[in-house]
């Protein structure tokens, strides 16, 4: 799964994003940044019901990793609808083009 995240954030960095811009790991909260977890909880994993499979077993997996990392449980949440989301932040796995993540 690391290997999966690293490809990703590299491919961010290669497509449109200056090198000195992208994503970094830090431990304190700065403005601007997303807080996948804090000092106590971590964020929701937001998937369409609708999706593959697949979405709902990687967002699991990166689930059981912020758990790993950081001792703070990441709960799976499955909507059908975008307006459904949490308010506080979360992260939002799915397919490009598919249900409520458009292109």
């Amino acid at each position: 799964m690391r290997s999966f995240i690293i490809v990703i954030i590299g491919w961010i960095c290669v497509v449109g994003i200056h090198a000195t811009e992208c994503p970094r790991v830090v431990e304190t909260m700065q403005k601007g940044f997303f807080p996948l977890a804090s000092a106590t909880n971590a964020a929701d994993i937001c998937v369409d019901t609708n999706d593959y499979r697949v979405v709902t077993i990687a967002a699991g997996m990166l689930a059981d990793d912020v758990k790993r990392v950081t001792g703070k449980s990441a709960k799976v949440v499955r909507t059908k609808r975008l307006k459904d989301l949490p308010a506080h932040p979360a992260v939002v796995a799915g397919t490009l083009g598919h249900r409520f993540l458009p292109r």
